[in-house]
């Protein structure tokens, strides 16, 4: 039942996906920082079992070394561990400057992939001939100059292609992933359109400030972007960085991220867990840490998983998550941003994702939620108020089961 002078509107700013689709268009991804080496990859293969459990269904790995074939004679076995546990491995292809040396934390670039094509079809040849999934390039700058000559541009586009006929010299489940600055848009924009990646990331999701208005528009134009073009969605909201401080590790000071207590990165996990398509999740917010050692050069991880009360927390968290994600057939559902709800006003993103209401609290007051509304979960703790109503308080992600806003037609929303 409505009030009256209250109207409640659904915009459907993403279809439902049908029919059969590819593992690489719904996957969840774990995204494990650093660099692993043989030793470092033994110490891992423990944990694969409970990344799978938890709703993990794929691995992105940065190897400590460019040259797989020679200086990692445990990748391949990981790689079958990985497969036993039912999970799919993304691998990191890397080209280096000759007289650069990478340490534990760094996550080494691509220098001038469009000049380096016959080296980077080596590289990807020998991840592939090892077993995985799917190669990741990585954060990919094409070119500083905001307006690149075409010539850059197209040779760009000709060293992808490159890399995409490695890919089809095995399969068509393989997969080329990367990630490219959301800005300048229109160059985003044409490499999305030309350049066929199965998951091409951008840094939106990561530059977004921490305000209603502005994370609609960054999540409306992420699906205008590639629905019409039939491509995936991924997410990708926070970078890692193992080596700074647990408050601040995760992301750099911008965005969302730029003075954010801890527990907004737990609300953003959740958030982006919700959302149709593939979420890369960071493996250092799901109940996951890495320390690396402090001798020089050396590059061998120490992993960690649910091993603190807190990290125990997050990791039943997001295993509820992935289970209500898979049970609820999120990753394919429609989505629709909620308006005209009196009790959120301008201060919470409010989205229904199939019959799921998500409610992120991006205020400094609670947001009090109506009792019809049944709590899922929360990535805080969420209170009950006189009455029955569920308080989300700032900085946390709640998921709702909202049986009145549930349509007959996921592509015809209705107004109430």
């Amino acid at each position: 039942m409505v009030p009256d002078g209250q109207t409640i509107t659904t915009s459907l700013v993403h279809p439902r996906d049908r029919g059969e689709m590819p593992w690489w268009r719904t996957t969840v991804v774990c995204d494990i920082p650093g660099l692993w080496d043989n030793e470092g990859l033994r110490r891992l293969v423990p944990i694969l079992p409970d990344l799978a459990e938890m709703g993990f269904e794929t691995l992105l790995l940065r190897p400590a070394t460019p040259k797989v074939e020679d200086q990692l004679s445990f990748f391949p076995e990981f790689i079958a561990q990985a497969h036993a546990a039912g999970l799919h491995l993304l691998v990191r292809a890397f080209l280096l400057p000759a007289d650069q040396v990478v340490t534990g934390p760094d996550s080494p670039p691509l220098v001038s992939l469009e000049k380096n094509v016959d080296l980077l079809a080596e590289r990807i040849r020998a991840a592939l001939k090892a077993g995985v999934d799917g190669v990741d390039l990585g954060t990919v700058v094409v070119t500083d100059d905001p307006e690149p000559a075409p010539w850059k541009m197209q040779a760009f586009s000709s060293a992808v292609n490159v890399a995409l006929a490695e890919l089809a010299e095995f399969d068509d489940e393989r997969i080329l992933t990367a990630a490219l600055p959301a800005e300048p848009k229109e160059n985003f924009t044409q490499h999305l359109t030309e350049d066929w990646f199965h998951h091409l990331r951008s840094s939106a999701m990561l530059e977004v400030e921490w305000e209603s208005k502005a994370l609609r528009e960054a999540i409306t134009h992420a699906f205008t972007q590639r629905d019409s073009l039939g491509l995936a969605t991924p997410w990708r909201h926070v970078l890692q960085r193992p080596d700074m401080a647990p408050l601040a590790r995760g992301s750099e000071d911008v965005g969302w991220a730029k003075g954010a207590p801890l527990k907004r990165y737990g609300a953003m996990n959740l958030f982006i867990a919700a959302l149709p398509g593939s979420p890369y999740l960071p493996f250092l917010g799901i109940g996951g840490g890495t320390t690396y050692p402090q001798a020089q050069g050396a590059t061998t991880v120490e992993v960690s998983f649910n091993s603190t009360p807190a990290e125990q927390t997050l990791v039943q968290m997001m295993t509820e998550a992935l289970r209500l994600r898979r049970e609820g057939g999120m990753a394919a559902s429609p989505l629709a941003f909620i308006d005209g709800l009196t009790w959120t006003g301008d201060s919470a993103v409010v989205v229904l994702v199939g019959h799921t209401m998500v409610v992120l609290n991006t205020s400094s007051e609670a947001v009090i939620v109506p009792r019809k509304y049944t709590l899922l979960l929360a990535s805080d703790e969420a209170g009950i108020v006189a009455g029955g109503g569920t308080s989300v308080p700032p900085d946390t992600c709640c998921w709702f089961s909202p049986a009145e806003l549930r349509p007959t037609d996921p592509g015809q929303y209705p107004r109430n």
